[in-house]
């Protein structure tokens, strides 16, 4: 049987066995070749569980707290996982007829060896660099922060938190006319990279530069992309961002509140803060239906493609999906020389510092 990655129990990553449900007439059934999680949300499934200890009602929007102990997985109700995979198709269903057997495709699917899922979620890799598609998620959750936010030519634009969802902000903000777009970073790994990716400056979250932050920013940003998931990243958000700016809050925070002082900057410079679509449980992007999530990935994908968001080797590092040991190392916070890790499945390998290619 196939196994997939799954959380078994508190702060443990494990394999369970699984069987392939039957292929569907549209449906494409592929084989992973190599994935790239969804790390903040591992993260904080792994390490925060208590923060999914609600009920949500789609209809109302209403969160209603469950109770105060989380149901935790186990290995025998685990709780599944979802990734970007890189793939090949062994499998298609009597209708498809934009892919084959034998193609490489990629996609954001569940954690694990197989899976069978829709041909209109999939796109063919072709010649796209294996490491660039395995950017298909955060690219998704950045397009939609730069949109919502309402980024124009000219804006002054600041990104705190530079995992792959900031660095791809970064690196989107350039694409949409920024003028200046200054990165925010805890690792001299990320300010590296977002000035690889257009950043105008890239400053040290610790730095002491911070307390002057309107200095710098000269007067502050317009708009400022909080991307690390903390009270502590959204505290300097707000600081940083010019009155009436706007604050794009796309982490998902832990926890109560420590060291947010909304009595300050949010309250006195009527600041807007949203969170964009990607973020949170609705299923549609604010310009929908003029945009949907298939126009939006296409949209992506055609960026990607065309090398408009060509990051190089910025994944890793490289885990194998047996060695769960590895990958809940690599998912521990505060990693200063990781960006977004890399499972690669049935041997295959990446090289070069990043994932240059499979199979």
């Amino acid at each position: 049987m196939p196994h997939a990655l799954a959380l078994t129990g508190l702060h443990q990553l494990g394999l369970v066995s699984y069987q392939d449900v039957p292929l569907g007439r549209n449906d494409v059934l592929v084989r992973t070749g190599l994935a790239s999680p969804k790390r903040g949300t591992l993260r904080a499934r792994m390490f925060w569980p208590e923060s999914f200890a609600y009920m949500y009602d789609r209809e109302t929007g209403e969160l209603t707290d469950t109770d105060r102990t989380p149901h935790l997985p186990t290995p025998d109700d685990p709780l599944m996982l979802a990734a970007t995979i890189v793939g090949t198709v062994e499998q298609t269903g009597d209708e498809v007829r934009d892919f084959a057997v034998g193609q490489n495709v990629f996609g954001v699917m569940g954690l694990r060896e197989t899976n069978c899922i829709e041909a209109d979620r999939l796109w063919p890799l072709q010649d796209l660099d294996a490491g660039h598609a395995l950017l298909f998620d955060p690219a998704y959750v950045a397009f939609h922060a730069i949109r919502e936010s309402k980024v124009r030519l000219g804006d002054t634009v600041a990104v705190v938190g530079l995992g792959a969802v900031g660095l791809m902000a970064v690196r989107m903000a350039k694409c949409a006319g920024a003028g200046t777009v200054v990165a925010i970073g805890n690792s001299s790994l990320q300010r590296e990279w977002a000035l690889r990716l257009g950043a105008d400056q890239a400053l040290d979250a610790g730095s002491p530069a911070l307390a002057s932050a309107r200095r710098w920013l000269a007067g502050g940003a317009d708009v400022t992309i909080e991307a690390a998931g903390a009270y502590a990243a959204l505290d300097v958000a707000l600081q940083i961002t010019r009155a009436r700016g706007t604050v794009c809050s796309l982490g998902f925070y832990q926890g109560d509140s420590a060291g947010l002082k909304l009595g300050r900057e949010w309250h006195h410079n009527q600041l807007t803060i949203i969170v964009p679509h990607g973020c949170g449980r609705l299923k549609s992007p604010r310009d929908y239906p003029r945009w949907t999530e298939r126009r939006a990935r296409d949209a992506i994908v055609g960026m990607l493609r065309s090398g408009a968001l060509a990051a190089g080797p910025l994944l890793g590092p490289v885990v194998d999906f047996h060695d769960t040991g590895a990958l809940a190392a690599a998912l521990q916070p505060g990693q200063p020389n990781s960006i977004r890790c890399v499972v690669s499945f049935n041997g295959h390998r990446a090289g070069d510092g990043g994932v240059r290619s499979w199979g």
